[in-house]
């Protein structure tokens, strides 16, 4: 096929992608390999407007083609060029879809969630025998289905969040082209006995959504834009594939600026190729240097993560709160106050053995805890720990220690339980780590640094070790055997156990039971210890042994059943306290203070500002759910989100609350 004019373009002539090359090759802040300076090369239209001659007659980048960004960890260095609509592909390593994937920091086999391999600095050995490492990444495959799958689940997980954007992205491109740059870094994907076949991705680290937008409108996945393009889609006979971009590059080009102009003739305004040439080509900023190589997935991350810090609703609450957490991990070890190994299974893209001086035989359980506890000491310094308290401020600008609110403390709590939750098979909500108080905060947690096991040893005498089980690991373990809920009585948690309530019990009884969050849990087990302690121990061994943990029995025997929702409410009965939010959970561990009235009077503010902040919080995460519902109910094939009934008892519940709510200002007022 004759090359044909239009909006699609295809590789530049060879000896501009040479005089690029060269241009490229020549400039000290560039540190890409061969491989990818020749796909760069191919993917530029027109690198003419990029290169010149210095005075000499050599080709070199123009002024300004380079440009340099600080993230906070670490400094890149990109070119700012146009680039074919499709060659950009969304990360699999994209922190809004981590929950996809299971961690390589889950010392345990299982799980039902794939395991995304590590990324690592791309290095290769010099002429000379030394190891170089170069401003892209690498990726090691099982093969080249492997390679495809992950690619293809990394595009499919973008898509599935598309519904929780307010406007369709994909029309939106499809009209008005892509205005805003993603940042792009090459990654190769190293495939075993490939035959000298190099697989290497132009990975979309910042504007992953445009990314698969491009391919939506392009009609071709990241698999086959990394692996090679069935030849069907270039118009040709046959059933196998394309591998050679500069050559199927040219051919796609052709073909779709032929049904461009196919389509100007006949006057029809809404075929493929017509809807995708506002993206036929779009801006880009493609990484090529960085001042720390061996850093660079930490460096590129930190670039977009300030995007996920403040999302809007397609950001799920696991996926945000990891992402605030890793940025406070690079941080740390930006500062030199954690090493990089630790940093990188902190953030949960190493194994927990990899991390110095951790017993490789050590059992799942105390693996899972000692990364869990090394983290929670990182999101509550102590006062001692300045710089470690100044680092933590400046990444989630918080205010000063004197003015912490529960806000920053929350914030704190669900990014480490977010990342704890990588230990695991399955994710779970963050809020179930909201138990804390703003103390904890303002002072700091400090563990007495003895093994999980230990802990579970000496328990059931040892009021210390008791509280740092009860407070710091119950509400994880219960949440990821699904004993517990995360919501604290919303209509989401309600809605669960209501499902899971006995047929057969009366309404009283099962409301009773289902309205209850993790700070009762925590109180109802510190009223029965011994059995407490007995399920604690049950839940570890459970880990370590790879099954679900079973019922404990009021003697404190482990009995045959599974463990349950149902079964904890009856063993630890909800403990009964007074109207309003439950207080912050605090160690109990020295004997209680004699409380006066004025003690009192400042408890019970203290109360009062955290119901007060929980009414905003639910009143937020009600639009979430109807949102939720809505989306569902459409992809189930448009039935009913709720009964007229229901929705019109809930719609009653809410306008009375608003009724009760209009009170309160003046009350509180009167308070002063």
């Amino acid at each position: 096929m004759a090359k044909t004019s239009g909006p699609f373009q295809g590789p530049p002539p060879v000896e501009w992608r040479e005089r690029f090359a060269s241009a490229l090759a020549a400039t000290s802040e560039v540190n890409l390999p061969s491989e990818a300076i020749q796909l760069l090369t191919a993917y530029v239209p027109n690198p003419k407007n990029y290169v010149s001659r210095d005075p000499n007659g050599n080709w070199q980048l123009k002024s300004g083609a380079l440009r340099t960004i600080n993230t906070g960890v670490g400094e890149l260095t990109y070119i700012a060029v146009e680039i074919v609509g499709f060659a950009a592909t969304p990360w699999p390593y994209n922190e809004r879809t981590s929950t996809t994937w299971r961690s390589p920091a889950d010392p345990a086999c299982g799980g039902a969630r794939p395991f995304l391999p590590s990324a690592r600095t791309w290095t290769e050995h010099t002429a000379n025998g030394a190891m170089r490492s170069f401003a892209a990444l690498q990726t090691d495959v099982e093969s080249v289905l492997h390679m495809s799958e992950i690619l293809d689940r990394a595009e499919t997980e973008l898509e599935k969040g598309a519904g929780r954007r307010q406007y369709n992205l994909i029309e939106d491109m499809a009209q008005n082209g892509q205005l805003e740059p993603g940042l792009l870094v090459f990654q190769e994907y190293v495939v075993p006995q490939s035959q000298g076949r190099r697989f290497v991705a132009l990975a979309a680290v910042g504007g992953n959504n445009r990314a698969s937008a491009c391919h939506r409108l392009h009609d071709l996945t990241s698999a086959e834009v990394v692996g090679g393009v069935p030849r069907a889609k270039l118009g040709l006979e046959g059933s196998d594939i394309a591998i050679n971009p500069v050559q199927w590059l040219a051919r796609y080009a052709a073909v779709r600026n032929q049904e461009v102009a196919e389509a100007q003739t006949q006057d029809v305004a809404e075929t493929s190729a017509v809807r995708a040439a506002k993206v036929a080509t779009v801006p880009a900023h493609i990484v090529v240097g960085v001042n720390q190589p061996d850093r660079l997935q930490q460096i590129v991350q930190s670039s977009n993560r300030r995007t996920h810090a403040h999302p809007p609703l397609e950001f799920q609450p696991n996926d945000r709160s990891r992402s605030v957490g890793r940025g406070v991990i690079a941080s740390f070890a930006e500062g030199g106050l954690i090493d990089q190994m630790t940093a990188e299974v902190l953030m949960g893209d190493r194994s927990v053995t990899d991390m110095p001086g951790v017993d490789p035989n050590a059992s799942v359980s105390a693996l899972r805890d000692l990364r869990s506890m090394k983290l929670l000491e990182l999101f509550f310094p102590t006062k001692n720990q300045q710089e470690a308290r100044r680092r933590l401020r400046a990444a989630l600008s918080e205010p000063s220690s004197s003015n912490l609110g529960g806000e920053q403390v929350r914030q704190r709590m669900r990014a480490w339980s977010a990342l704890t939750s990588m230990s695991y098979p399955e994710p779970w909500n963050p809020r179930v780590a909201d138990v804390l108080g703003v103390a904890a905060a303002k002072d700091g947690i400090s563990l007495s640094m003895r093994s999980l096991h230990d802990l579970l040893d000496v328990a059931a005498d040892d009021a210390t070790a008791f509280e740092e089980l009860v407070v710091y690991r119950a509400p994880h373990w219960l949440a990821a055997y699904d004993i517990v809920d995360a919501d604290r009585g919303s209509m989401g948690a309600q809605a669960v156990r209501k499902d899971a309530a006995d047929p057969d019990a009366d309404d009283v009884e099962t409301e009773r039971r289902i309205r209850r969050g993790v700070t009762n849990a925590i109180n109802a087990m510190r009223a029965d210890r011994p059995r407490a302690i007995a399920l604690l121990r049950e839940i570890a061994a459970a880990m370590d042994e790879g099954r679900e943990p079973r019922r404990i029995d009021d003697g404190g025997m482990v009995g045959d059943a599974p463990a349950s929702q149902r079964w904890f409410d009856d063993a630890f009965p909800k403990v009964q306290r007074g109207r309003g939010r439950p207080a912050p959970i605090t160690m109990q561990v020295a004997s209680a203070p004699i409380v006066t009235p004025a003690t009192q009077v400042r408890l019970l503010a203290t109360d009062l500002r955290v119901a007060v902040d929980s009414l905003k919080e639910t009143a937020l995460t009600i639009p979430e759910l109807v949102h939720e519902i809505q989306k569902n109910a459409e992809d189930a094939g448009g039935v009913p989100g709720l009964s007229q009934a229901v929705a019109d008892e809930l719609a009653l519940k809410v306008t009375n609350i608003i009724r009760l709510l209009r009170e309160l200002p003046e009350l509180i007022i009167d308070l002063t």
